[in-house]
């Protein structure tokens, strides 16, 4: 591109530009993936190069952090195989990026998703600060610019500051790394993540040039990993509330009224949606609270459906077909009955 002026009219027309890798990531987009350790940020990148890798596309991962072995476990552990392994073209350098190197890559394999995980190993590589606009823009247009011209798109995690009160939308270093961006896009953890258990990711929109994602939150990431086999599977999927209701937040009277209706003789199972609409209460909060009954194996989801879970502490219906009902459920009754007159939540 020269400093020639150009007649915008005489550019040939296109189709709109939308996230179609998996409803957050435009192609031949910059992204910034942001948020503190072990928020989801590589699991959602390799899900979404998973995603790609098993409709046909190869992808890049530009690895400065975890090392092939600890990459190639973790794909595996998400279902990865030999032959999409083979797809996915890994590179861990050690020298620093080239325009004709990065040029060879995309003219030969014609990746359509890159990840540059993270940039604080990119730019450290590279000679570079990344609390330096001058850095971050020479960044932008030696590493990021061959992809974009290429319609490739790209995706770098990065962190943010220690202090969530006042980190804001940004990431760690220069504002010029999210002003030089399409998307940025913001991780917070709801329910922490481990081997054999459920997490639950909050995807924040902090910058959408394009406009096509949902704000505030642009999805949620489910992560859920089989207690006995560390299988990882997951569902990127709508927020469960435009709102932020709180990281920790157990709305047990909620989760009470959840448990009622599921545990009772004539429950079939329904969807999260259905569950919701089915029981007394805000319904953004009651997606939270069935999710939350999920995450601590109260409750199941099985082929998108809510079942209870078999465990000591579900009532069981008594010869009459009635649910013994405790003292502390009656008293729990009696505590609803109390919040829905004094206006619920």
């Amino acid at each position: 591109m020269t400093w020639d002026p150009v007649n915008l009219a005489n550019l040939a027309e296109r189709p709109p530009v939308t996230p179609s890798i998996g409803g957050l990531v435009y192609p031949g987009g910059r992204h910034v993936f942001s948020g503190p350790p072990e928020s989801g940020k590589t699991f959602a990148a390799y899900a979404l190069s998973l995603d790609q890798i098993r409709e046909g596309n190869h992808i890049l991962v530009a690895d400065f952090e975890m090392g092939p072995y600890q990459a190639r476990d973790r794909l595996r552990d998400m279902g990865a195989t030999n032959d999409e392994l083979g797809r996915l073209l890994y590179v861990n350098p050690w020298t620093p990026a080239t325009v004709d190197a990065l040029a060879a890559i995309i003219d030969e394999f014609h990746p359509v998703l890159v990840t540059i995980d993270a940039a604080a190993g990119a730019y450290g590589l590279h000679g570079l600060d990344d609390n330096r606009r001058l850095d971050v823009e020479a960044f932008a247009i030696a590493i990021l610019e061959p992809f974009r011209q290429r319609n490739v798109a790209t995706i770098t995690l990065d962190h943010v500051t220690k202090n969530a009160d006042t980190r804001g939308a940004f990431a760690i270093g220069s504002e010029r790394k999210v002003g030089g961006a399409d998307v940025h896009l913001g991780f917070e953890t709801i329910v922490p993540f481990g081997r054999g258990r459920t997490g639950l990711v909050k995807i924040k929109t902090h910058k959408d040039r394009l406009g096509h994602l949902p704000r505030p939150n642009a999805a949620e990431l489910e992560l859920r990993s089989d207690p006995d086999t560390h299988a990882i599977s997951w569902a990127f999927r709508e927020p469960v509330a435009a709102e932020d209701s709180g990281n920790g937040w157990r709305p047990t009277l909620l989760m009470d009224r959840v448990l009622e209706r599921v545990n009772a003789p004539w429950y079939e199972p329904v969807s999260r949606s259905a569950l919701a609409n089915s029981v007394r209460g805000e319904r953004r909060f009651l997606l939270h609270a069935i999710d939350t009954l999920i995450v601590e194996r109260k409750l199941s989801l099985i082929d998108k459906k809510v079942v209870r879970e078999r465990s000591s502490d579900v009532p069981e219906p008594e010869a009459n077909g009635n649910v013994r009902r405790s003292c502390s459920t009656q008293t729990n009754d009696f505590a609803n009955d109390l919040d829905e007159r004094l206006g619920g939540l």
